[in-house]
């Protein structure tokens, strides 16, 4: 079963208590480190014990440029925090991607309002100058022009 955010499981097995609770096992990265400390807040909860660990595969690894010969050799710890480093590093940029494209979207806003002001005030040469500066804005793949 998959558990998130806002979603609590009540262990009544008093055997797994006993043996230290309910144990969460991730098997693939985090998309960020808040993420990340949900599931291992899945663990222990309301004053219960438990355990986490991370289970991942080389190739996942090597998607954050961590070789999986290398980070066998660190210890958890270790590569925990050169994990964490990376998840950052994704972030940070992931982040500045996205801005470019907030800062591209705003762009076509304003030139689509621009069209259909044109439009709106029967200007058409006003308004076959505003649609192609619209079009020449969209990215490439667009329709090519015969």
């Amino acid at each position: 079963a998959v558990f998130g955010r806002g979603t609590d499981f009540i262990c009544n097995d008093a055997k797994l208590l006993a043996a230290g609770g309910v144990h969460v096992v991730q098997t693939f990265i985090a998309a960020d480190l808040s993420e990340e400390k949900q599931i291992q807040g899945r663990t222990a909860r309301q004053g219960k014990d438990g355990t986490y660990c991370m289970v991942l595969l080389g190739k996942d690894l090597q998607e954050f440029d961590i070789d999986p010969v290398e980070a066998g050799r660190k210890r958890p710890e270790e590569l925990y925090d050169v994990l964490k480093c990376a998840i950052q590093q994704r972030g940070r940029k992931l982040s500045k991607v996205r801005q470019e494209q907030f800062q591209e979207a705003e762009k076509r806003d304003e030139l689509t309002h621009a069209y259909f002001d044109a439009l709106l005030n029967a200007d058409a040469v006003l308004a076959r100058q505003r649609f192609a500066e619209l079009y020449h804005s969209l990215p490439v793949g667009r329709p090519k022009a015969r």
